[in-house]
Order: C-alpha cells, then sequence, then structure tokens
C-alpha cells in the first residue's frame, strides 16, 4: 500500500476530511441551537409560541451575577401584558394603543423589565449618582453648569428647574438631569361654618322689669351681647412639594442666547435654558418616578428612557403625523 493508506481504499487525508466534514456539521447545529437563546421561540400575534421541536433548542443557561446577586436566566421573557389591539383582523395586521402609549410601554415607548437593582460598577458601588452624593465629582471647568437653568418643553413651555445631575462614575459622563417642576397651588380648603351665636337673654317682667305700682323695685339689667367672633382669615393656598423627575441627557440641548450673526441671518430668538423636544411642559409631570434619593435601578431608567422615546411620537400631532 502506499505511504498514507490505512487500507487499500481509505487513506490518511480521507479520514481527515471525513473528520472535518462531522466537526464542520456540528459546528452549525451548536450555533443555530445557541443564536435561539435571543428573540426564540417565535410567536404568533397572539403571543402562541411556534413549535420548538426537541433538538432545536437548547436548555436555559444560568449566569452567575457578580457582587452576589445570585443567577441569572438566559432568554427570560417580559410577562406583562401590552394594552394593544389590531388594527385589521389578519395575521401581521399593525398594533395600536388602547391606553396612554407613553405609560403603557407600547411602540417607541417599549421598555424591558430589567432588574429592578442599580447598575454597580467593579467595586460593587452606585454606578450612576447624583452629584450631591458624591463630592468628587463636579462639571468640568469651560464647560456649561445646567443646575439652575429653566427646562423648556417642546411646546416652549417652561416646565421645571434642573435641580442637580446625575452622572456615570464609570464613564464620566451626564446621564440624567434632576429637573424640579414648577409648584403646583392646592385647592383652598373649604371654610369652616361660622359658629351661631347663643340667644341673648332678655329680662321679663318677674325677673327685674320694674312694675308701675311697685316703684322702689330693682331693676335687674340685661346683660350685654357677646361681641361676635371675628371673621377667619381667608386660607392662603398652599405650595405642593416640588416633584422632581429625571431628563435623560440624549433628550436635552442646552441652548443659550442668540449671538449677533444668529440675529443677523434672522434666527429665532430663544431664552437660554434646557430644551426637550420630546415632552411638553405638562408631560413631565407623568414621568415615571424613582424610588431612591441617591438611586436608581436598571428598570427605572429603562422606564424613563422609553417614556422619552414614546414621546418623540405620540406627544404631539406633528410627531404622530407624515413629514410631508
Amino acid at each position: 500500500m502506499e505511504t498514507g493508506a490505512l487500507t487499500g481504499y481509505m487513506d490518511v487525508a480521507q479520514v481527515t476530511l471525513y473528520v472535518f466534514w462531522l466537526f464542520f456539521a456540528g459546528l452549525i447545529f451548536y450555533l443555530r441551537r445557541e443564536d435561539r437563546r435571543e428573540g426564540y421561540p417565535l410567536e404568533k400575534d397572539d403571543g402562541t409560541p411556534e413549535d420548538i421541536g426537541l433538538v432545536w433548542f437548547p436548555k436555559p443557561k444560568e449566569f452567575t451575577l457578580p457582587h452576589g446577586r445570585g443567577t441569572a436566566t438566559a432568554g427570560r421573557k417580559d410577562q406583562r401584558k401590552e394594552p394593544i389591539e389590531k388594527v385589521y383582523a389578519w395575521e401581521g395586521s399593525p398594533f395600536e394603543a388602547t391606553g396612554n402609549p407613553l405609560l403603557d410601554g407600547v411602540g417607541p415607548a417599549t421598555w424591558a423589565e430589567r432588574d429592578d437593582h442599580p447598575d454597580l460598577t467593579l467595586e460593587g458601588v452606585n454606578k450612576v449618582v447624583p452629584l450631591r452624593a458624591d463630592p468628587d465629582y463636579y462639571p468640568c471647568d469651560g464647560d456649561d453648569d445646567p443646575r439652575g437653568m429653566t427646562v423648556y418643553g417642546a411646546d416652549g413651555k417652561a416646565a421645571g428647574t434642573v435641580g442637580d445631575l446625575w452622572i456615570d462614575k464609570a464613564d464620566l459622563i451626564v446621564r440624567y438631569l434632576e429637573v424640579e417642576l414648577a409648584d403646583q397651588p392646592k385647592p383652598a380648603p373649604a371654610p369652616a361654618p361660622k359658629p351661631t351665636p347663643a340667644p341673648t337673654p332678655v329680662a321679663t317682667a318677674s325677673e327685674g322689669v320694674a312694675k308701675p305700682e311697685d316703684e322702689d323695685q330693682t331693676v335687674a339689667a340685661a346683660p350685654k351681647p357677646a361681641p361676635a367672633p371675628a371673621p377667619a382669615p381667608a386660607p392662603t393656598p398652599k405650595l405642593a412639594k416640588k416633584k422632581t423627575v429625571m431628563v435623560p441627557r440624549e433628550f436635552m440641548r442646552v441652548k443659550g442666547p442668540n449671538t449677533f450673526f444668529n440675529k443677523l441671518i434672522g434666527l429665532p430668538s430663544t431664552q437660554p435654558g434646557i430644551y426637550v423636544s420630546a415632552l411638553n411642559a405638562e408631560d413631565f409631570k407623568n414621568i415615571p418616578q424613582i424610588k431612591g434619593n441617591d438611586q436608581i435601578t436598571a428598570l427605572e431608567e429603562e422606564k424613563i428612557t422609553a417614556y422619552f422615546g414614546g414621546g418623540r411620537l405620540y406627544s404631539t400631532k406633528e410627531h404622530a403625523g407624515p413629514a410631508l
């Protein structure tokens, strides 16, 4: 037999080629199973999953989370039910929101059910914090400090004032502006009913009134009426506690006063401040709130960013309508 021959009809090169073919087929099968961990199994319009078969999907994989936060399973699905309905009856029909799309999480306002815990750095501390919580961070010299600036919505109305900056300690950038919304007066309480004064006693003839036949009888003077109580002052409307909301950095622009060149070419005049084109001033009051004063969770970040993303389509008719 020739060199390298194993038998009269098979040699080492031929066996190597067959082994490579088997390995390559197994590699393709493995990769096609692994890429089904995200976005699979496919679902129909009514949410029913398609048949996944016996061998085409891998078993769920668990990952150990850092900082002792347990484990997480890959491919975890959101459990919430979106308030949407079909526009048409046929398969593949588009959906439309049935409630407030900004808060219901549909369309561009969709958010994922991330963990309701703050994102941490490698050292195990909160990654996104306000400047007041860590004095080691501050705005760079020469950059605009937006604290104290007025925030304007897409309708040009003032929504509030920037109170603090929330920074990303890992990337050293500003993530959010903490905005104090404009004060809203509480309705004045209903005035209390005035007390009814007690009737003034009047002396009768038998109780001290002088009789003509008895001129020496002492006359008892009737007691003076009690002075009427002074009217209570009108209640002063109290101001509600200031509500703070978070504005993502990606959805705002810092604008200063127009320069001489801008005025020369006819650009419209703008007040210096923070401009948010995704929301109207009235929409700021419904921005999802955070539970902590100095920390924000991954789920809260997801909902806030999705709210502003939905505002790019749903906040005004101009956003939802055609460009031409």
